[in-house]
């Protein structure tokens, strides 16, 4: 709507503001419902308007009649000409909810002072608060602005012990985090702590939500947290790196609808995703919004007012996260559990390792926290907040508070564990000591609005500008001396208190030309301005993309499905996918495997299923996680049944998480699931399955008896091995941090040993089997599996609610294995030989008249005697009366029946035969060729 102008140019001598006008010529926008409108008057340099605008939800308004209310708002660029800026602060206000907010609630309703202070105390026992600046604090807290309100009787709160979801409710302010153990008791919907009591009411039962945890918050490197990093190590070129990254980021955006559809949806403009995809990123109004978009993200990088340089690169290996109290008390001091959710994997524990955290702002390089990322399973219902140690040894601070002075009432903190941007120095953190309370007998209206009015938040930008022209200037950075002494000034201006700067911090010497390399900011904003030329030059050049083809729709829908997207669901993938093959006409079921289907819910499978009439039977594979397995093979899974059409998610891959994290997912698949599968690696030839059913406590000893089955994988093997081993009563299971181990009642038999494997083996994780056990047949084709690497880990599982997957799933602890087939026929095992002429029937037809020439047939001596055999003479004899053909048989029937001797006997025979026949017909040829005419050739000859 139009707003109306109640003063044009207003002057600095204005002493009072009168307005009338009438009703009907402000237009109300369309009423939508739970949303307050109400009238608000912006002051602008040029005029002061009036408009019909959405109010706030807060309580002040919810218990009150909204109309009675006016909203004033004071544009950041109001300033009057030729004067500095305090005065234009002066002259309307100054106060912290004006510097943040710049919006003033006014009531028109209350005829006095006393009326307007009576109505704010019935809302809370603020009179019981004898600080001036607490009091004010609290008061505040009526007036903050809700997301979300709903009405919680208090009969369902309970107060607990002090030890997310930032929220506001009676006089409580903090955050709340999921507890299932809430849902078991069935007692209370929400407990609050002692410390997250602010005050007394019992007025409003309204319970504000005013910020929540969020999927995908990727967070930004901004100034102050680069000379911190810079300071501590990190090197510029990591840094122009990034930004480098970050600005590819933007530009592509505009070429490609792949990257198009992450760049929107990290900036969630979801709706726009989907139809720079569908359309083009060429359609008018999809390449208007994206331009904006990235003209926007260019146009970020300097301050509205003041021009300066402000870096705020994306991080996608970071997040903005809210953080909360370890409620169990399970993490170790140092450690925090960070359990975000993974594009196109859903809630995953993708850190496992060294992370930075800090919370803005920050000037002390002691704020930048190094912990260690772990994952805990009671703490795994926490997704996308930061869960930090509530122990800690003696004498030691908690980790919030010493990374700028920050605690868990509703505080964000950048949490980051790229690589690159992860210091190997570490600097003490600043001991931020408490702002002293003074109090009063008596608070009266007075005070308030002095200290309202008093209220000066100008010393923070100005130590904030000493501590960056000193950092700039030190070779030390922002470890300096006199860095540090601004830092501990800082602290107490962002509360409000009146600080002094010494003299000798005032001055910041200016930096030289020969002062050393230049400054990581001034490189970063050279690199930038650099950009943004590139980028506006571009514009111009752009060439239009023509309309995609079938062809080359099915080449887009290959890269989309392929793509390595920031912050979009596998299931959103697979709708945006599907609705761009119904465009371009593209049978989408041949691009499936692209997509990881153990991501996917059981919901979201049968919406794909329903809607591409995909059967169970026909596409086994996104039920059952096991056929799209790194490790079994189609055989493995022919051989051993498991092939079937029953619900089966990968957990655990090494090839995705890398074996380092093993044991925290076997302790998140034992502890919350009642059905898993773990298959092990060692080498191409051997892989072992280990089926689990009932819960498994962690680090014990508890008998499963026959609750595990073991199976072994030789998918290089001509045979079949045992396809199952189960277990027998008095098997136990051993579970822990460093090792997995099966053996039968003593530790001695021992069927399975997995443990984490010493640096001397060269791999993190290593196992031993006892291949008797599965049988042996596996042993001998194996040998041994002793403290072996392994190459490769999964760990599959059944949803607990899924029974009928639980009843397929318990098949195979019903399976009796098959250790030998019976024939019909039994054959009698003999040692194999070759036939020879024992084996002859020489009565028979194949051997008639054949004996004479093999035995020499000496009456009175056994015929399978040496003399009975032939030698040369006696064989030359045999078979002088034999014509070739017979000879041809007699040597085919010494082959046959391996009569080597006789073979020998008459090949040498037939040889010298060949012989003396070669030399008579060459004489022959000789004597012919002589003439009888001549004597002398006669002789000669």
């Amino acid at each position: 709507m139009k707003p109306v102008t109640l003063r044009s140019n207003p002057a600095l001598d204005d002493a009072t503001w009168e307005f009338t006008f009438p009703p009907s010529s402000l237009s109300a926008p369309s009423r939508r419902p739970g949303v307050i409108l109400g009238k608000m008057i912006s002051l602008h340099v040029d005029a002061i308007t009036l408009r019909v605008e959405q109010f706030p939800s807060n309580r002040v308004l919810n218990s009150d009649d909204p109309t009675k209310f006016v909203l004033l708002s004071i544009d950041k660029r109001f300033r009057f000409p030729e004067q500095p800026m305090k005065v234009a602060v002066d002259y309307v206000l100054h106060s912290h909810h004006f510097q943040t907010e710049r919006t003033i609630l006014l009531s028109t309703r209350s005829k006095s002072d006393k009326e307007l202070d009576d109505r704010i105390y019935n809302l809370g026992e603020f009179r019981k608060i004898m600080n001036v600046a607490k009091r004010a604090k609290r008061i505040g807290l009526l007036f903050s602005s809700a997301q979300i309100d709903y009405n919680l009787d208090p009969r369902w709160i309970a107060d607990i012990p002090d030890i997310p979801l930032a929220m506001r409710y009676l006089g409580y302010k903090g955050v709340l985090m999921l507890h299932p153990e809430l849902d078991e008791k069935k007692q209370h919907l929400a407990q609050f702590r002692k410390s997250m009591k602010k005050f007394n009411t019992t007025a409003d039962r309204t319970f504000s939500v005013v910020g929540h945890s969020k999927p995908y918050s990727f967070g930004r490197l901004n100034n102050d947290i680069i000379v911190l990093l810079s300071s501590l190590g990190i090197s510029d070129a990591a840094f122009l790196l990034k930004q480098q990254e970050y600005f590819d980021w933007v530009s592509n955006a505009s070429k490609d609808p792949v990257k198009a559809l992450d760049f929107l949806a990290c900036l969630e403009q979801y709706a726009l995703a989907e139809k720079a995809l569908l359309d083009g990123v060429d359609s008018e109004g999809v390449k208007r919004e994206i331009r904006r978009l990235q003209n926007a993200e260019v146009a970020g990088a300097r301050q509205e007012l003041t021009k300066k340089f402000k870096s705020r690169m994306i991080i996608h290996k970071s997040r903005r996260l809210y953080g909360v109290c370890d409620p169990f008390q399970v993490l170790k001091e140092g450690e925090v559990h960070i359990r975000i959710t993974v594009s196109r994997k859903g809630p995953a524990t993708p850190i496992h390792g060294d992370v930075i955290i800090v919370r803005n702002p920050c000037l002390h390089p002691g704020d930048i926290l190094k912990l260690r990322a772990v994952h805990h399973p009671k703490l795994s219902h926490l997704v996308d907040c930061l869960v930090f140690a509530s122990v800690a040894r003696p004498g030691h601070k908690a980790a919030p508070s010493m990374s700028s002075g920050g605690d868990l009432d509703g505080d964000e903190f950048f949490v980051c564990w790229d690589s690159d941007l992860v210091p190997k120095t570490i600097a003490e953190s600043y001991d931020y000591p408490g702002n002293r309370e003074f109090t009063k007998k008596e608070v009266t209206r007075e005070d308030l609005a002095a200290h309202f009015a008093s209220y000066n938040a100008s010393g923070v930008a100005k130590v904030s500008a000493l501590h960056a022209k000193w950092s700039r200037s030190s070779p030390l950075g922002a470890l300096c001396v006199q860095c540090q002494e601004l830092n501990a000034l800082h602290s107490q201006s962002v509360d409000g208190a009146n600080i002094k700067i010494p003299d000798r911090l005032a001055t910041p010497p200016e930096p030289t030309e020969n002062s050393g390399p230049k400054y990581i900011l001034d490189q970063l904003e050279e690199a930038t301005d650099q950009f943004a030329t590139r980028f506006a030059e571009s514009a111009s050049r752009r060439v239009e993309i023509a309309a995609l083809d079938q062809e080359e729709g099915e080449l887009l829908l290959g890269q989309l499905l392929q793509s390595k997207q920031n912050s979009i669901s596998e299931f959103e993938l697979f709708n945006l996918a599907y609705r761009l093959s119904v465009k371009h006409k593209i049978d989408i079921r041949p691009y499936l495997a692209q997509l990881d289907f153990s991501a996917l819910t059981t919901a979201q499978k049968h919406v794909m299923s329903s809607t591409l009439a995909l059967s169970a039977i026909d596409c086994p594979e996104i039920w059952n996680s096991l056929v799209r397995s790194d490790i079994l093979t189609p055989r493995d899974l022919y051989q051993r049944n498991l092939a079937q059409p029953f619900t089966l998610h990968r957990l655990y891959s090494s090839r995705l998480s890398g074996l380092t994290t093993f044991f925290e997912y076997l302790q998140m698949a034992t502890q919350d699931y009642t059905r898993k599968v773990l298959i092990i690696q060692t080498d191409k030839r051997f892989a072992v399955g280990i089926f689990m059913r009932g819960q498994i406590p962690w680090d014990e000893d508890p008998e499963v008896n026959e609750n595990v089955v073991v199976c072994s994988f030789m998918p290089n093997t001509a045979s079949t091995p045992a396809t199952l081993r189960p277990c027998t009563t008095g098997y136990r299971l051993h579970c822990s941090d460093y090792r997995l181990q099966l053996y039968n009642k003593q530790i001695a038999d021992t069927f399975i040993f997995v443990n984490r494997a010493s640096s001397a083996l060269g791999t993190e994780v290593s196992t031993s089997i006892a291949l008797q056990k599965i049988s042996r047949t596996v042993q001998n084709q194996l040998g041994r599996v002793n403290r072996t690497p392994v190459i490769a880990i999964e760990l599959h599982v059944v949803s607990n609610r899924d029974r009928v997957a639980h009843q397929l799933f318990d098949l195979w602890f019903e399976h009796v294995p098959t250790e030998e087939h019976v024939r019909r026929f039994q054959r009698v095992p003999v040692p194999y030989r070759f036939n020879d002429l024992e084996d002859v029937d020489w009565d028979s037809e194949e051997a008639g008249g054949l004996k004479e020439v093999f035995y020499r047939n000496i009456p009175g001596i056994p015929l399978w005697s040496n003399k009975q055999k032939h030698d040369a003479q006696s064989m030359a004899a045999c078979l002088s009366r034999r014509m070739k053909p017979e000879i041809d048989i007699i040597m085919n029937f010494a082959i046959k029946y391996h009569a080597e001797h006789e073979l020998f006997l008459v090949f040498d025979r037939e040889i010298s035969n060949s012989r003396c026949l070669f030399h008579s017909s060459r004489l022959d040829r000789e004597i012919s060729s002589v003439d009888v005419r001549s004597p002398e050739s006669l002789s000669t000859g």
